[in-house]
This record gives C-alpha cells, sequence and structure tokens, in this order.
C-alpha cells in the first residue's frame, strides 16, 4: 500500500491539534507532517501523545512531498500556501478549514458528514470546509426533515471564542484576569470586552472581522450542503459568546415536525445527532467536546403556537472542521 503524506499547516494551532486527534482513527499507510503557520518561521517542536514532534516552517519544500494538504492556520497561511502551490503541474489536492479560499474560481465546497451517497469530488478543486455552524445545522435539517416538514426556523446561533484560534482564546483568557486585577484588558480580536459578556456585534477594529460576514457565511453555505434547506424560511442571528468552546443554538421550528415533540425527538435520534432526554437535562459547552456531531435537548412545544416547538442544541466547532477536513481528504485512503 503506497504512503500518502498528509501535511497539516497549521500543525500548531487549535486545529492542527484537533486534525491530530483525529488523525488517529484513521486506517491505512500516512505520514502526517506539520507545517508551521507562520511563514519564516525556525523549525519547532510540539507535543502530540506525550512525545515531542517537529513542525517544519511554511514554504516551497515543506509542501513538496505533500500528498493532501489541510490548511488549519487561518487566512494569511491559507493564501500564502495557495501561492505557493501555484503553477505546479501536479498539485497536492488541498483542503482549507479556514474558508479563505472560497472565492476560488475551482472551489468546491464541502462537508462529508450530510454529503449523498455517491458525491462527485472535484479533486482538481480545493476542498473548502463549510462553517462548523452551517455543518451543525445541515446535521439537524436533515434529521427534521426525516419527521416531517419544515416551514420556518428561527436561529441564534453563539459563537465561542476558539472560532478565532488561539488568539480568541487567549484574549477571553487575559479580558478575565484583567477584571480581576483591575487592570486594562486586551481587545485586538474583539474589539470589546468579551469575558462575562455577549456580543451581538465584534468592535470596528476586530482582527475577527464582523459577525455579519459569519451569518452571511453560514446563511450562504446551509442551502449548498442540504438541499432540504432552501425550502425553510431561515432567520438567523449570530451572537458572541463568553465561552472558550463550542457552539450552542437555540432553534425555533414551525411546521409539521414540530406539532409533536416527542415524535420530533424520536426522529431525531439517530447518526451524529445526540438526543438527551428531559431527564439529563440539556446539552452543554463542555458535553458536546470531542463529538463528530450535534446533542439535542430541551425540545419543548411553543407555548403561544401548537404547530411550533424550541430545542437547544450543541457541537463541538474544532471537531466538525477537523472531521470533514478529514472526510474531504479520505478519498486518498481508498
Amino acid at each position: 500500500m503506497t504512503k500518502n503524506t498528509f501535511a497539516v499547516v497549521g500543525g500548531n494551532t487549535l486545529l492542527g491539534r484537533e486534525l491530530r486527534e483525529v488523525f488517529e482513527a484513521l486506517p491505512g499507510e500516512i505520514e502526517l507532517k506539520l507545517i508551521d503557520a507562520e511563514e519564516g518561521e525556525a523549525v519547532g517542536l510540539v507535543e502530540d501523545a506525550g512525545e515531542a514532534v517537529v513542525v517544519s516552517p511554511l514554504d516551497a519544500e515543506s509542501l513538496s512531498a505533500a500528498t493532501v494538504v489541510l490548511c488549519a492556520g487561518g487566512t494569511v497561511s491559507t493564501r500564502r500556501v495557495w501561492e505557493l502551490l501555484a503553477g505546479r503541474k501536479q498539485r497536492p489536492f488541498v483542503v482549507d478549514l479556514s474558508g479563505s479560499l472560497a472565492a476560488t474560481p475551482d472551489a468546491q465546497l464541502r462537508a462529508p458528514v450530510v454529503e449523498p451517497p455517491g458525491f462527485q469530488v472535484e479533486k482538481d478543486a480545493v476542498q473548502v470546509i463549510a462553517h462548523p455552524a452551517a455543518v451543525a445545522l445541515a446535521i439537524l435539517i436533515r434529521r427534521v426533515l426525516v419527521v416531517g416538514a419544515v416551514d420556518s426556523m428561527v436561529v441564534n446561533a453563539f459563537l465561542p471564542a476558539s472560532e478565532q484560534g488561539n488568539p480568541g482564546l487567549d484574549e477571553l483568557h487575559q479580558q478575565t484576569v484583567s477584571l480581576f486585577a483591575f487592570q486594562d484588558m486586551p481587545k485586538a480580536v474583539f474589539d470589546e470586552q468579551l469575558s462575562f459578556n455577549l456580543l451581538p456585534v465584534w468592535g470596528e477594529e476586530a482582527s475577527a472581522g464582523q459577525l455579519a460576514d459569519v451569518e452571511r457565511t453560514v446563511r450562504e453555505e446551509l442551502p449548498r450542503i442540504v438541499p432540504g434547506a432552501s425550502e425553510i424560511a431561515l432567520s438567523l442571528r449570530v451572537v458572541q459568546a463568553p465561552v472558550f468552546h463550542s457552539l450552542s443554538f437555540s432553534v425555533w421550528l414551525s411546521g409539521k415536525a414540530a406539532a409533536d415533540v416527542a415524535a420530533l425527538a424520536r426522529g431525531l435520534r439517530g447518526e451524529l445527532v445526540d438526543v438527551w432526554d428531559t431527564a439529563n437535562g440539556a446539552p452543554n459547552n463542555v458535553s458536546t467536546v470531542g463529538d463528530a456531531g450535534i446533542s439535542v435537548g430541551d425540545i419543548r412545544a411553543d407555548a403561544g403556537n401548537r404547530n411550533a416547538c424550541w430545542l437547544w442544541m450543541t457541537a463541538d466547532n474544532l471537531r466538525l472542521r477537523a472531521t470533514n477536513a478529514i472526510g474531504a481528504a479520505r478519498i486518498w485512503l481508498a
């Protein structure tokens, strides 16, 4: 069996670590190569399963032997990878976990966990992994439509700081420490106080961009990865939450599928969907860490509309991205 080389650009990032964990469960002969997200950096080491692993600098030589390149280092490094690979006659299979190459002419949007059997992969196209919020909602919609029709859907999606990688986690942590020490707090990532706060918008100088851009991305990607979503009137609001990990969603459904909450709960149970019984409470940001699907709970009828219901949903944003990225790369493991 031929040994394939999978290069992870950003191997020392949060997503890089998540990819390494998912890789451990893969069959086949795979050589995993970790590449720094910063160009020109000296070779370094990261800890993996108790062992030191070499991290190579980001340059053309480090990418030269790769069968698959997984871009897990953010916008700057992903676009640099694309520049370094431009013009090659035989370009490696590129998987973009950041969404930075979505506007590339030959980009193919991917969400393998919800793709139908026989999905045609365009091997010459850069594989852009859908936003984890879009993937989580796609998993939910796919299962709900098995139960019955949905007319309308209102979603409040709460983002964790880990969507901004280590800089987001560090800023939330340092803001909390600074608050208790009565010191000025860092605001480079969100340009607002996130600690002990909810943000409907980021500040104008936020390095993260704008929450409206996230809303637009999720809204545009959702019907592309699960066609049934195009028939549902969707209202979506994305809010930045002061949590480190995992997405949370407050979801309102209207239609035949929402008229009987007991039937809905039974119908939701299945692959990639963990439904919590009322006696066990509801899923939360901590309980969902490490899961490759979604967790749903607190399904309750809407007291003001007999054909509508509410539910609470959580999903591990990092694991969803990593699982779908590996799913996209599995074509090289056959």
